[in-house]
């Protein structure tokens, strides 16, 4: 899921951390200067979605840990009222508070893209920080050979990505979700970063109560669901399809259920999988 970042200037949060620092010698003119350059190379990098190959430059590891307290003791500390707004900011910059990652769960804490074990000088950078559930920030850690999406530079809502096919079997509706290959470098990484978060299993399970509560829905207005009914169930599955594209986009998992159960339909009706 693609989102905007919010808007905050390259200096905004190093402003605010210092002014509210003892000892706030150590962001002198030199290490601020290192750090915004590597800002604008960040952004060139993610801009050509090609941030897996910027080097790191920071061996020292003192200057390390520094930059990384900056973060942890700092802006990810609710004490630290004013640094810890901007936290807060990038934390809820996502529709429903849904993490961009999975698509399944509430964001409640940000994830560094770069991890900031390798690259401390992004480790308050806001264009670093992707909101994220716990469990895709826990499994995506200090990755690096695996390819994620930048949630916030590589906009994928113009390609069908995301796929589900359905087997029927004694009625009962077994669903298989993937990604289709591509040969474009930030769509494949889409596929990396759906087969490490192992997203087809949590989508397959929750696929199914989908067409539950589905079915649900429709015997409450048509006791009958046959061939003939074909045309209104045809009718209801598209208006939510559209609704969750508008919404979503086309590679929300909720969106490719409809549309999956849309495909099949004629099979869907005829094996009488629409009946409870």
């Amino acid at each position: 899921m693609s989102i905007s970042c919010p808007k905050i200037e390259n200096d905004e949060i190093f402003i605010v951390i210092k002014s509210h620092m003892r000892n706030n010698h150590r962001l002198n003119k030199s290490l601020l200067h290192k750090i915004y350059s590597r800002y604008f190379i960040y952004d060139y990098f993610a801009r050509c979605h090609q941030l897996q190959h910027l080097p790191p430059i920071i061996e020292d590891q003192t200057e390390k840990n520094f930059l990384i307290s900056l973060y942890n003791n700092h802006m990810a500390n609710k004490k630290k009222i004013e640094a810890y707004q901007y936290y807060e900011r990038l934390l809820h910059c996502t529709k429903n508070n849904l993490c961009p990652l999975c698509q399944l769960d509430t964001v409640c804490e940000l994830d560094h893209f770069l991890p900031k074990s390798k690259y401390p000088e992004f480790s308050i950078y806001h264009k670093n920080l992707i909101p994220s559930c716990h469990i895709c920030n826990n499994l995506k850690k200090n990755n690096v050979d695996i390819k994620f999406v930048h949630a916030y530079y590589d906009d994928i809502n113009n390609f069908e990505l995301l796929r589900a096919r359905i087997k029927i079997i004694d009625k009962k509706v077994v669903w298989d979700f993937y990604v289709e290959n591509r040969d474009y470098g930030y769509l494949n990484s889409y596929k990396e970063m759906f087969e490490f978060l192992k997203l087809a299993d949590k989508y397959n399970m929750r696929a199914t109560d989908i067409l539950t509560g589905f079915i649900i829905d429709l015997q409450s207005i048509m006791p009958t669901i046959d061939v003939n009914a074909r045309d209104i169930l045809a009718e209801m599955l598209t208006k939510r399809i559209d609704s969750y594209i508008v919404e979503f986009g086309v590679n929300y998992w909720i969106t490719v259920v409809y549309k999956t159960i849309f495909e099949s339909l004629d099979d869907l009706i005829i094996e009488g999988c629409l009946t409870r």
